[in-house]
């Protein structure tokens, strides 16, 4: 498509003919979307939609790319470069979170750049793009982004996993084919809760979380929070490699809070998480695998609270 604001528009067509086809379900700016109680027990196609990254071909470090037409962090229409689904083809084993709600007006915070806006709902739910929230049920912790120097081979990988690490195929990778040496990378980890945050439990040979940012420009200023999101299960296309068992997660920033009679405060490390509104930053996930029912098990230990993300 020529032109990013078109997006939405240009596939309004398809999507009216699907709907008739699958029962008239709730669309919402690019996605079915369905609403579950905060049980979490019932895996929700909204929530595998919500699973996107950068494709980081050489469109994503474009200097001249167009401030986003789509305001919605959570869309993948959002971005202003080609995106992928990494988990598409895998088994879903389950999920740490699920939708709420992505109504309109009453249930999208307004944050402190915007405090006297009103969002009205979308009038024409196929093609209208005004910003609007989507509220999740599930569990965060606070984290940091950390730099981290990793070694890979292609005898213990697939081609497709070069680009998980790296982003992108690169000269690294056809060298390490050409020598036989192992690549060298550096990917931003995505901290573990420490043992206070975590209920008394330690992280301490939790695998690698890798971070793949939305924005290869995005300068963050507000506290950081990993949002498990899903675990898969994936299959090597290699008879000699083990399966992976891979934990997936989106990373948020906070970005304001619910307003109050009080006002607004700009200091959000004073407010209780579920005050807060966050925006996405990117997507996190353990490449290698290693994820293990002792991870999952201090995962689910966190409270389940809204997860606002405009």
């Amino acid at each position: 498509m020529t032109y990013r604001k078109d997006t939405l528009p240009a596939i309004a067509g398809l999507v009216r003919g699907f709907n008739k086809r699958l029962g008239e379900k709730k669309y919402l700016l690019g996605l079915w979307y369905e609403e579950y109680g905060e049980d979490l027990k019932d895996l929700s196609e909204t929530v595998l939609d919500l699973l996107w990254r950068l494709e980081y071909n050489k469109d994503a470090k474009r200097e001249n790319l167009d401030s986003p037409f789509v305001k919605m962090s959570w869309s993948w229409a959002f971005p202003q470069c080609s995106i992928i689904y990494p988990f598409n083809q895998d088994e879903i084993l389950g999920q740490y979170a699920t939708p709420l709600w992505g109504r309109g007006a009453n249930n999208v915070p307004r944050l402190p750049d915007d405090h006297a806006v009103e969002r009205p709902w979308l009038n024409y739910m196929y093609t209208e793009a005004s910003p609007t929230g989507l509220t999740m049920a599930g569990r965060l912790w606070e984290t940091r982004l950390l730099p981290t120097k990793i070694y890979f081979s292609i005898k213990n990988t697939e081609d497709r996993e070069y680009c998980y690490h790296l982003g992108a195929m690169s000269y690294n990778v056809l060298q390490e084919r050409a020598l036989c040496r192992p690549v060298q990378a550096t990917q931003i980890r995505v901290e573990p809760p420490n043992e206070e945050k975590a209920s008394g439990t330690t992280f301490d040979k939790m695998p690698l979380i890798a971070f793949y940012p939305d924005d290869l420009k995005t300068v963050c200023a507000g506290p950081i929070f990993c949002f498990p999101m899903a675990k898969f299960r994936h299959v090597p296309s290699k008879q000699d490699l083990d399966e992976k068992i891979i934990f997936v997660a989106l990373i948020v920033e906070a970005v304001g809070h619910l307003a109050t009679t009080e006002g607004y405060n700009p200091d959000l490390t004073s407010k209780p998480l579920s005050e807060l509104v966050f925006r996405r930053l990117g997507l996190a996930y353990t490449v290698d695998g290693g994820w293990t029912n002792e991870h999952n098990k201090m995962v689910v230990k966190l409270p389940i609270m809204s997860v606002r993300i405009v």
